[in-house]
């Protein structure tokens, strides 16, 4: 046998070895992701793939956000992300977490049910009591400046600027409880995260041009539908479609400690029935939304010249 056909066959020996391992490889991760796109991840899904993370996962990333999943056992060093505004959604345990802002250092013990608003360029450090579990929502679209910034209700006056990055379970469940409609829960800078509360009524039929939204559901239970098409679609305002229904859409049943996840241009819609549902609703725009113009825009070339 010439020692070239020899190369050619270990070669193809090697191939055949490599591509045998590939599957199983492959289908443990598809096994870990199993239901991840099917956009709800009930909560006992959530804790599975948490007892399987030692120290973090990301779940997936987009252009203009990502989900990850973290787990610190031992003291963090301080970090710092600048690329991203993250939103903590504390899942178990409990941890010091020290934020280290120049115009307001900040720190709190934190634990299971808590949400922490980290802005970018802040570093933080993570001192563990226990294994601490958390869902970091991470923003890369930076804010369009003043949005949320001693926003008040419709027709009130401004409230005023918040000063805590933290806010616990404690004052969340209260505000699910007691509150009969939709509220910011506000941060430092003009940060925020949406408080959607339906009692008794539902929401609407629409979907979203511009925006990724994802779900943390704290309250109650209710049927949600996605996919599907809209009846009667309408443009409400830019980047809001509404209707008056759905046809072939899926549907799933949502509680507390579940995850949704609703890509843009996708048709949601919640019905709590005669109960009242209550979920965290943080919305993640496109990739271009939130960047301020270039230079020359206005200036003579298009925004699609080159």
């Amino acid at each position: 046998m010439s020692r070239s056909r020899s190369v050619v066959i270990v070669a193809l020996a090697l191939w055949a070895f490599t591509m045998g391992l590939a599957p199983r490889k492959v289908d443990a991760q598809a096994k870990l992701i199993k239901n991840l796109f099917s956009h709800v991840m009930k909560s006992a899904e959530v804790d599975a793939h948490f007892a399987k993370i030692q120290d973090s996962w990301d779940v997936y990333t987009k252009t203009n956000h990502a989900v990850t999943f973290r787990v610190a056992t031992k003291n963090q060093p301080a970090t710092n992300h600048q690329e991203a505004d993250e939103y903590w959604f504390v899942r178990k345990g409990t941890a010091k977490v020290t934020l280290q802002a120049a115009a307001m250092p900040a720190s709190a013990s934190v634990g299971g049910g808590d949400v922490v608003y980290v802005p970018r360029e802040v570093a933080y450090a993570i001192e563990p009591s226990a294994r601490f579990e958390y869902v970091a929502v991470r923003v890369f679209t930076p804010r369009q400046p003043g949005r949320g910034a001693g926003a008040g209700r419709a027709g009130g006056a401004p409230l005023p600027e918040p000063t805590s990055y933290f806010a616990t379970k404690a004052q969340i469940d209260k505000t699910f409880a007691d509150e009969p409609r939709s509220t910011p829960l506000r941060f430092p800078g003009g940060a925020s995260v949406n408080m959607i509360i339906y009692s008794g009524a539902i929401g609407p039929y629409e979907s979203h041009e511009e925006a990724d939204q994802i779900y943390f559901v704290r309250h109650g239970t209710a049927k949600a539908a996605m996919d599907g098409r809209l009846i009667n679609p309408t443009v409400t305002t830019p980047g809001q479609i509404r209707g008056t229904g759905y046809i072939d859409a899926s549907e799933y049943t949502i509680a507390p400690g579940d995850i949704v996840w609703i890509p843009r241009n996708q048709l949601h819609f919640v019905d709590p029935g005669a109960g009242k549902v209550g979920y965290f609703l943080v919305g993640m725009p496109t990739s271009q939304s939130g960047f301020p113009e270039p230079p020359d825009a206005g200036r003579g070339r298009g925004r699609g010249a080159q």
